[in-house]
C-alpha cells in the first residue's frame, strides 16, 4: 500500500512484504494528510525514507502499530514507524523491530525535521544495525521527541553518533524510559541517551542498566 495520501484514511490493516526504492512504507509511501489507526505487519525493503508504517510523513499520524516481529532494510532515513517525519506523530506502538541500513536509523523514525513532533511512542525489543546517526527512537532529530517507552532490550550497533534515544539531537528530548537493558556498540560519540546533543534533554530513566562498548 505504498501510495501518496493527501486526504484522510482510517482503520487500515496491511500484511505482507513491500519492496521499492524511496518513500516506501508498508502502509503509506508519502503522507500529506491524516492517517489514523494504521496497523501494518509487513517486512519493508527499500533505499531512502522507508519504514513499516509510512515512508515520509508530512501530515498527521495517530495510532500506528505493529503486532509481529518485523525487519526494515534500507540505506538512509530508515525507521520502525516513519522514515522521515516533518509532520506530527502521536501514539505509536511497535512490536519487535529490526532495522538494517547505513545512516539515520531510528526505532520510530529515521529523522525528525525542525518544528516536527513525535509524541507517545512505545516499543518492545528493538535491534538496530547501521553505520552512523543511529538512535533507539530517532537517528537525527531537530524537532520534539517526547514520552517514549522502551519495554524490552534495545541493541544498537554501528560506528559513530549512536544514542539510546537519539543519535544526534538539536531539538527537545523529553520523558524517555528504558525498562530493560540498553546495549550500544560503536567507535565514537556514543551515549546512553543521545550520541551528540545541541538541544534539551530532560527526564530520562534507566531501570535495568546501560552497557556501552566503544573505542573513544
Amino acid at each position: 500500500f505504498p501510495v501518496t495520501i493527501e486526504g484522510r484514511i482510517t482503520s487500515i490493516i496491511v500484511n505482507g512484504t513491500v519492496t521499492g526504492r524511496d518513500q516506501i512504507g508498508g502502509g503509506v509511501g508519502l503522507n500529506l494528510g491524516e492517517v489514523r489507526n494504521l496497523q501494518v505487519n509487513a517486512t519493508v525493503n527499500g533505499r531512502d525514507k522507508i519504514a513499516i508504517l509510512i515512508g515520509e510523513n508530512k501530515g498527521l499520524l495517530v495510532d500506528g502499530s505493529t503486532t509481529s516481529a518485523l525487519t526494515v532494510r534500507g540505506n538512509t532515513q530508515v525507521g520502525g514507524a516513519v522514515g522521515l517525519n516533518s509532520g506530527q506523530i502521536n501514539k505509536v506502538k511497535l512490536n519487535v523491530i529490526t532495522l538494517i541500513g547505513n545512516d539515520m536509523l531510528g526505532g520510530i523514525a529515521g529523522s525528525v525535521s525542525p518544528l516536527a513532533e513525535m509524541i507517545d511512542g512505545e516499543m518492545r525489543a528493538v535491534t538496530i544495525n547501521g553505520t552512523n546517526l543511529l538512535g533507539g527512537a530517532v537517528g537525527v532529530s531537530s524537532g520534539k521527541v517526547a514520552d517514549i517507552k522502551f519495554l524490552e532490550q534495545l541493541t544498537i550497533t554501528g560506528r559513530g553518533q549512536l544514542g539510546g534515544a537519539i543519535g544526534v539531537a538539536s531539538g527537545a528530548t523529553l520523558n524517555i524510559s528504558f525498562a530493560q537493558m540498553v546495549k550500544i556498540k560503536g567507535e565514537n560519540e556514543l551515549g546512553g541517551v543521545v550520541g551528540v546533543t545541541y538541544g534539551t534533554v530532560n527526564n530520562i530513566a534507566f531501570s535495568k542498566g546501560l552497557e556501552i562498548d566503544g573505542a573513544d
